[in-house]
């Protein structure tokens, strides 16, 4: 399937219906991510600036974790991932003072419209994804894309038939890769 047959496929989905597909395919996570990546990136600006591009990361991966969680009788997606990326960004800025945040977490933020995504940011996840593609071992990219699927690591371990901590040794060395290639540490 082309990614244009793959976008009309997807566009026809509600939030909550390509959630549940989500669970199964990475393209579907794909759409989802498409679909979340200005608003989580507008509260990442709005938490703070100066680390936004971290924060943004962390808001993406609560995103793909909500995913796996989400139960359709109690909300919306949308009101539920925006919480759990807000709430995940938060808490990094209060775990990790070093990031250089001055968010002294006191503060609510306010519920914006969200903007429309902009080329910019569209540019950025297409990006990632190629990043992903060219960096990436077969391993790490199964164990990230199945985290992003809301998999705990032991369900990962289980279904990759590998150990936790080679799940979480996949996972740093992803982490790793993909900021060095974005220029986040040397």
């Amino acid at each position: 399937m082309s990614s244009e047959q793959q976008k009309t496929q997807f566009g026809k989905y509600s939030d909550e219906e390509l959630a549940a597909l989500a669970k199964q395919s990475t393209e579907a996570a794909g759409e989802l991510t498409k679909r979340f990546f200005a608003p989580i990136r507008a509260a990442a600006v709005a938490i703070d600036q100066q680390i936004s591009d971290d924060l943004l990361q962390e808001g993406l991966l609560a995103m793909l974790s909500a995913v796996g969680s989400f139960d359709e009788k109690r909300g919306s997606l949308r009101a539920y991932v925006m919480t759990c990326a807000r709430n995940r960004m938060l808490s990094a800025v209060r775990r990790n003072k070093p990031l250089g945040g001055d968010y002294d977490g006191s503060e609510e933020l306010e519920d914006k419209t969200e903007p429309a995504a902009d080329d910019g940011a569209m540019e950025l996840f297409r990006e990632l994804y190629e990043a992903m593609e060219r960096q990436l071992t077969e391993r790490e990219r199964g164990v990230l894309t199945a985290y992003m699927t809301g998999m705990s690591y032991a369900e990962i371990a289980q279904s990759l038939e590998i150990t936790e901590k080679a799940v979480d040794n996949a996972m740093q060395r992803a982490r790793r890769k993909l900021r060095k290639e974005f220029g986040r540490q040397p």
